[in-house]
């Protein structure tokens, strides 16, 4: 809810029992009165208040859900006419170097059973890179757990921007995304331009842009990024793979599907090439138990564009 000054109340739905114990603790910390929010128990489909909200914020979770459609339409019936629904979409393309990095610190760690002791392991690992990540206020062992211990950066799902235009767009407008990939071309009243079409005509082209933090706007033929994506989401799968058997073909099998796209790689930007070269020697140095983390310094430092935010505001179909 907002009125005058600014946000007046805000609703959570969390889940889990420590997420409900860390967002009260952050409103703690801050002096914040408790009457100013409430925390609901729930997942959002069964959330029940009969509400409607200024802003609604769906951060970091739907490209782990199998339900994405029936959550979307949860919370569009949870924002009013004029509000603001902003949504955190994340594919396997801007996740590919996380997923690199994952696979590096699995097989490192793969003789460590106990899971604080893997952990702590990896943290020291980590943490060092992490503080070249100009603005990173995110403790490396939370990086550690959500990144490389837990599965949500490596499943079967995606939710992408594309799908993200496609599941809002009969009622919503289109406010903008970040990393800001689009460009309105439309003048003003357009009513034959269709705003989203151009947006993901836009997305296929400009796909690869989020492949790491800090790369130029990289556009390619449509053809070729519909191909990348096609690898991207394959090598995710076989790590996911490599996790569950700890089967060293499946690093082989990487390897080689990294061999056949590094020439379209090469194409679209230099210094990401560079990293890429790097992820393919890290790769068979660490097959052949010689993994040297000073020879990729590039990699270790390099960092997805790991998860988009697109906003979103909700049509008056009465007017």
């Amino acid at each position: 809810m907002i009125g005058r000054g600014g946000i007046k109340h805000i609703d959570f739905i969390e889940p889990t029992t420590k997420g409900q114990q860390d967002l009260k603790w952050l409103y703690q910390s801050r002096k914040i009165p408790s009457d100013k929010y409430n925390i609901y128990p729930c997942v959002v489909e069964d959330f029940a208040e009969n509400k409607q909200y200024d802003i609604v914020i769906a951060e970091g979770f739907l490209d782990d859900m199998n339900n994405q459609e029936e959550i979307i339409r949860k919370l569009s019936s949870m924002c009013r006419p004029g509000g603001i629904i902003v949504v955190t979409c994340a594919d396997s393309v801007g996740y590919f170097v996380e997923i690199m990095k994952r696979l590096m610190a699995q097989v490192l760690a793969k003789d460590i059973e106990d899971f604080e002791e893997k952990v702590e392991f990896l943290t020291k690992f980590f943490e060092p890179q992490l503080k070249t990540l100009k603005g990173c206020s995110r403790p490396a062992r939370d990086w550690v757990l959500d990144c490389i211990m837990w599965s949500s950066i490596n499943n079967k799902y995606s939710f992408d921007l594309n799908k993200a235009l496609d599941l809002l767009k009969k009622e919503f407008y289109v406010l903008g995304s970040s990393p800001n990939l689009f460009t309105d071309y439309s003048w003003y009243q357009d009513v034959w331009h269709d705003t989203v079409l151009e947006y993901k005509k836009q997305f296929s082209v400009k796909r690869m842009s989020l492949l790491m933090a800090g790369m130029r706007e990289t556009e390619s033929q449509e053809e070729t990024v519909n191909k990348l994506v096609c690898f991207f989401d394959d090598i995710r799968d076989v790590e996911f793979k490599y996790e569950e058997t700890r089967d060293e073909k499946y690093i082989v099998a990487i390897e080689d599907m990294l061999c056949k796209i590094s020439p379209m790689i090469k194409k679209a930007d230099n210094h990401f090439f560079t990293v890429f070269q790097q992820i393919q020697l890290s790769l068979r140095d660490i097959s052949l138990n010689q993994f040297d983390i000073s020879k990729y310094p590039q990699f270790f430092q390099a960092f997805g564009r790991s998860q988009q935010y697109i906003a979103f505001e909700k049509k008056n179909l009465n007017e």
